[in-house]
């Protein structure tokens, strides 16, 4: 049988957790909304999960991703082969001709 005590201590640190993840959540939040309304163009960086990518997109409506999640860090030449190759994708995609 635990003692209140004992329930006390052993959710202090739960509890200590979720505050910090509001208020993690809640400065991620001010801070996109202020970049949005002085009409700047929000970069979520360090994007390494899906959930991540997609609470960032779409409660949030980053503008732009970068991270683990889409890629390793690259050299030069091999992110601007893979720029050229996801646009040319994402032309395909739009049913746009990749000669343009």
């Amino acid at each position: 049988m635990h003692s209140s005590a004992d329930q006390t201590t052993s959710q202090a640190p739960l509890d200590s957790a979720i505050a910090a993840e509001f208020f993690s959540r809640s400065a991620l939040y001010a801070a996109i909304n202020l970049a949005h309304t002085l009409k700047l163009k929000v970069v979520a960086e360090g994007v390494e999960t899906e959930a991540q990518h997609y609470f960032l997109n779409t409660v949030h409506q980053c503008d732009q991703f970068q991270g683990y999640l889409f890629s390793r860090p690259l050299p030069l030449e091999a992110f601007e082969q893979l720029r050229t190759e996801v646009a040319a994708k994402q032309r395909k995609a739009q049913g746009v001709n990749s000669a343009i």
